[in-house]
């Protein structure tokens, strides 16, 4: 679904063909005559609902980001933690120069 100015997608376009498709699925249950009279009401509901569950979509993958970046977050502490207990258990060179064995 591209098209506008040099091809670009028009993402605005997509989401009125989107609802218009669904408006038309959901006036098939009226005769042919009638639908047309419904089409404003049945546009707003669908366009809601599509409004909703694009709210939803955002707010789940909203969440499993957060999830992510705090496993990401405690993984690398946990790996600075384990490199910074293994720098202090390795003893220097500089601590046997001084000495005599």
């Amino acid at each position: 679904m591209s098209g506008g100015a040099r091809n670009r997608f028009d993402g605005q376009r997509w989401i009125e063909n989107i609802i218009k498709e669904r408006t038309r699925e959901a006036l098939e249950r009226f005769p042919a005559r009638e639908r047309y009279l419904h089409y404003n009401q049945e546009y707003k509901r669908q366009e809601e609902l599509y409004k909703q569950e694009r709210a939803e979509r955002d707010r789940v993958r909203k969440e499993r980001n957060e999830q992510r970046n705090q496993h990401r977050a405690e993984a690398r502490d946990k790996n600075a933690a384990k490199a910074s207990a293994k720098n202090e258990s390795e003893t220097p060179l500089s601590e046997f120069e001084g000495r005599e064995l």
